[in-house]
């Protein structure tokens, strides 16, 4: 939703060309990260090459954008105005266009595709998730005849953030079991940085590595940790909150990830429109069924991936008895 509204109306001419250019930019940026250059940052390697050239093509669309609503002199209810209505709005859009949006159109769209397709293959926190958005709309709903797109539409904003503790729910263990990788952050800060009470030194210049697998998939924490089971993120029975760092999904310590509340938000909004009106399931590539059957992850991957193999959803509208997958 945030990268949609960097391209609504008329500012990006060609709309589906000049979209397709900017999701392959961002793709190139995620796929072009490369253990070597993290290490080496001097080292000119083919994939450092193509995401240069990947970074020039996104700057030049930028500025062309800006300039575009600078010639024309319209004023928008987007993005894109609240930059331009700033003093050095160029230099901050393309600071935003350089860190929010990637995120927005990799991570948080990987995290939509894991958590649908753990829903589709989860009849009881799907249906349980479906319970939480009905009540939420038979609590506002105003008149009989009132529709739930229409109690959606007229949703204040913290509803939207505090009224579906489930999904929530659903939402941190797709995180929990997608989150593979090693997270690396270098020490920048002119001199060594403790950690914790152990003694130990994360030294100026050096790099640190952790694997989130080492909290997530400790049993001790999350028993039978390849299961999706959002009840672990539930009421007081729920993760044991004493130890620290358990949970990394959004990042943890002093800076957590910045855009979690919009991120959160984006999902909230798409996922419970899907649910008031849809039903879904797994199923194989002829529509048959097939819950229950969801294949481990692969957790050598660098980064947090979107399933290699395809993976099928039928779905059935809840007010229709058609099926189409």
């Amino acid at each position: 939703m945030i990268s949609r509204q960097m391209r609504r109306r008329s500012d990006l001419k060609n709309g589906k060309s000049q979209i397709s250019l900017k999701v392959s930019t961002f793709t190139c940026f995620k796929e072009s990260t490369n253990v070597a250059h993290t290490a080496l940052p001097w080292l000119i390697i083919p994939k450092y090459v193509a995401r240069f050239i990947a970074t020039i093509g996104l700057y030049i669309t930028a500025k062309r954008i800006f300039k575009a609503r600078s010639k024309s002199g319209r004023q928008s209810e987007d993005a894109l105005q609240f930059f331009y209505d700033q003093q050095g709005g160029f230099e901050k859009f393309i600071m935003f266009s350089f860190s929010a949006l990637p995120s927005s159109m990799t991570m948080t769209g990987t995290a939509m595709i894991w958590l649908s397709i753990f829903l589709a293959d989860s009849p009881k926190w799907q249906e349980e998730c479906h319970n939480e958005v009905e009540s939420t709309i038979s609590q506002h709903r105003k008149t009989r005849t009132q529709s739930r797109e229409d109690i959606l539409a007229s949703l204040p904003l913290n509803n939207w953030e505090s009224s579906f503790p489930t999904l929530q729910a659903c939402l941190h263990e797709a995180l929990r079991i997608m989150s593979m990788g090693v997270l690396f952050r270098q020490n920048v800060s002119g001199g060594d940085i403790l950690i914790g009470s152990t003694g130990d030194v994360v030294p100026d210049g050096s790099y640190a590595a952790y694997l989130p697998d080492y909290v997530h998939m400790d049993p001790s924490l999350y028993p039978k940790p390849f299961n999706f089971d959002p009840a672990r993120f539930l009421g007081p029975g729920g993760r044991n909150k004493s130890v620290p760092h358990s949970f990394l999904g959004w990042g943890s310590g002093r800076y957590s990830c910045p855009g979690m509340r919009l991120a959160k938000l984006n999902i909230n909004i798409l996922f419970i429109y899907l649910l008031a009106n849809f039903e879904f399931e797994t199923s194989d590539k002829q529509g048959r069924s097939k819950v229950g059957v969801l294949g481990f992850i692969d957790r050598d991957e660098f980064r947090p991936e979107k399933p290699h193999a395809p993976i099928y959803i039928r779905y059935r509208p809840r007010s229709a008895g058609t099926t189409a997958a």
